[in-house]
């Protein structure tokens, strides 16, 4: 799969009110587009659902691609995704599941929100969240992966030098 990025300079284009992800066909090309931007300052970026990624990375790309690991470069999170994982869920379930306060558990879930990597949905009184993006799990096990071949060489080593 690739991922082209487009960019144009555009101070006047808001797209805080883009959320999640709403798949449209490109006419002139029959591609997937993924109509959510990104406007890191001033930068907005259209991706391309295509084979594999560019080389060099351009730089609006790179910026996204960076901003998607910040977001999932904390631990808090990262459990909060183990749990839905799960199933959907409220903050108080989550609250209960991973601890923390609940102004902290909503304060990281606004975040993954903000990514569109879960969604939420009212339920009479309560807001569920639910992955929306689940390409974050194979992320997940492939650097869990990486860990555990780099953990079984440094076993080795340690274990060889005896």
């Amino acid at each position: 799969m690739k991922l082209q990025a487009s960019s144009s300079r555009s101070h006047s284009r808001d797209t805080s009110h883009i959320r999640g992800p709403a798949l449209r066909r490109d006419a002139a090309h029959g591609a997937a587009l993924d109509p959510r931007c990104y406007d890191y300052q001033s930068t907005v970026v259209q991706l391309t659902v295509t084979e594999s990624p560019p080389h060099p990375l351009p730089d609006a790309l790179a910026e996204v691609i960076a901003q998607r690991f910040r977001v999932l470069a904390e631990p808090t999170r990262l459990k909060l995704l183990d749990r839905l994982r799960d199933g959907p869920a409220t903050v108080g379930e989550l609250q209960k599941s991973i601890g923390g306060s609940q102004q902290n558990i909503s304060k990281h879930l606004g975040v993954l929100l903000g990514a569109a990597i879960v969604t939420r949905e009212r339920d009479r009184n309560f807001v569920r969240y639910a992955i929306s993006d689940r390409s974050v799990f194979d992320l997940c096990e492939r650097v869990c992966g990486g860990l555990r071949r780099q953990m079984g060489e440094l076993e080795s080593l340690l274990g060889g030098g005896r």
